[in-house]
């Protein structure tokens, strides 16, 4: 699928009015705080639902209204007469031609997007829960019904959490069947994910920066039974540590992933310009996975292909070879017709204004 074009309506700093889309391969050109990266996160929103940024940075209406909108117009193979309509007044809604989308998960199949920003980097030095995020949107890409049990796990560790604030252990029992469940259902998603993504892995970080040394993920899970049996005991061994510190302890949201290069965490060892090509390869590993699964993507690169040097970046852009629209952010002193093709759109921002000139 690609976009036709969008209408914004009192979207952040972006003046009212339609932009159009006419290529495979648009470029975004414009100093920073224009608002290239509002045009990314408008076409994040009306792909998922949801935005890419912080929720504390999540005010799209522009200053002073009371309502906004967006209308994503796209095709889907030939079939051009679609359309997306984001809308923000007292809640947030969206329209797929026309009918409400009740949940937002209806909209990951149809419009994968896969985005490349500076933000990536905090996957490798931050904190495990963006590791956790990143690994359960691959896994969202192709298994739906991992979203719903996503869903059903928190639902279950909100209520078991309540249940122990309250110091009311009579349901116990109940919950902590359920919890060992559905997290040792999470556990094998992500261990299946584990194993795929190692084994591409090390090729695209070898290929991409021309050194020997493998790197792979090592899935650090809270729980460290390998059965659903061997993990309800764990739970249980735990719960008098629960009841204690009024919260749950041990389940998928513990969960971590580790970096491991010749034995060692490579996110401790590895310089500034590793663990940003590290990041690069995450968002390329997400695109591999939608191409094995036949599905392409839209892919968003918000001024990144410039942080590493000349071969590894052609090599990055090389595997860049899939997808069925992409979307860069230029500022206007760089290169950026070196990376154009014939049917390459450059649009200009602005101010909030958009223009093709």
């Amino acid at each position: 699928m690609s976009f036709r074009s969008i209408t914004f309506y009192n979207f952040r700093n972006i003046q009212n009015g339609t932009v159009y889309f006419p290529s495979k391969e648009i470029f975004l050109v414009g100093n920073n705080g224009q608002g290239k990266t509002n045009i990314l996160e408008s076409l994040y929103l009306l792909s998922y639902g949801s935005s890419f940024k912080r929720k504390s940075e999540q005010i799209f209406k522009k200053y002073g209204n009371d309502s906004c909108s967006l209308i994503g117009k796209f095709n889907i193979e030939e079939d051009e007469d679609n359309e997306i309509r984001f809308k923000e007044e007292k809640s947030r809604q969206i329209f797929l031609n026309g009918n409400l989308l009740k949940d937002r998960k209806e909209l990951i199949r149809l419009n994968p997007v896969v985005l490349f920003s500076h933000e990536d980097f905090h996957i490798i030095t931050g904190e495990p829960d963006l590791r956790r995020k990143y690994i359960d949107q691959i896994i969202c890409f192709y298994h739906c019904e991992y979203i719903d049990l996503k869903r059903r796990y928190k639902s279950i560790l909100n209520q078991r959490n309540t249940l122990l604030k309250e110091k009311n252990y009579r349901l116990l029992d109940i919950y902590d069947r359920q919890l060992s469940q559905t997290a040792f259902s999470i556990f094998r998603f992500r261990s299946e994910q584990i194993k795929k993504i190692n084994g591409i892995f090390s090729e695209i970080y070898k290929d991409i920066t021309g050194q020997k040394n493998d790197i792979f993920l090592v899935y650090r899970s809270s729980l460290k039974g390998q059965t659903e049996e061997e993990q309800m005991n764990e739970i249980l061994e735990n719960r008098n540590d629960d009841i204690r510190f009024l919260t749950t302890s041990k389940g998928p949201h513990r969960d971590n992933f580790i970096f491991i290069s010749e034995k060692k965490d490579f996110s401790k060892t590895a310089s500034t310009g590793q663990k940003r090509i590290l990041s690069l390869i995450l968002k390329l590993i997400q695109t591999e996975f939608l191409k094995e699964a036949g599905i392409k993507p839209i892919l968003l690169l918000d001024d990144v292909i410039l942080e590493v040097d000349g071969e590894k970046r052609k090599r990055f852009l090389k595997r860049l070879n899939f997808y069925d629209q992409i979307f860069f952010t230029f500022l206007p002193e760089e290169n950026y017709s070196d990376y154009m093709k014939n049917e390459t759109t450059v649009l200009f921002v602005e101010g909030g204004r958009i223009s093709e000139r």
